[in-house]
C-alpha cells in the first residue's frame, strides 16, 4: 500500500443533511492534535468538508484516531461524540474517507 500521502476527510452536515462550514474538527493520533475548519477553502473542495493529511515517523505504527467536532481549537469542548478508528498502519488501511458528522 502507498504510504505517501495517507489522509482523513469526511463532511460536516446539518440535521437535513446541507454542507456546514466553519466547523472544527479536532484530530487525536500519535500523541499529537490537530484541528480543521470544515469547508476551509485553502485545504478542501467542498462546502462542508474537512481534511487531515499525516506523515507519521512510522507510518506501519498502529494507533487509534480519535475525531470529534469541538467548540474551537483554543476551546476544545466536545459537540459531538468520539469516532475512534483504529489505525493498523499505512501496509493496511491509508485513506479513510467518508467521515461524517451530522447534526441531530
Amino acid at each position: 500500500m502507498q504510504c505517501a500521502h495517507p489522509y482523513l476527510q469526511g463532511w460536516v452536515r446539518s440535521a437535513d443533511g446541507a454542507p456546514l462550514n466553519g466547523v472544527t474538527v479536532q484530530w487525536q493520533y500519535w500523541n499529537n492534535t490537530e484541528h480543521a475548519i470544515s469547508g476551509d477553502p485553502q485545504y478542501v473542495w467542498q462546502d462542508g468538508e474537512f481534511k487531515f493529511t499525516y506523515y507519521a515517523q512510522n507510518p506501519h505504527t498502529e494507533t487509534d484516531f480519535v475525531i470529534q467536532v469541538v467548540e474551537s481549537a483554543g476551546n476544545p469542548a466536545p459537540l459531538s461524540e468520539l469516532l475512534v478508528i483504529h489505525y493498523a498502519g499505512c501496509g493496511t488501511m491509508g485513506q479513510i474517507t467518508n467521515i461524517v458528522f451530522k447534526q441531530r
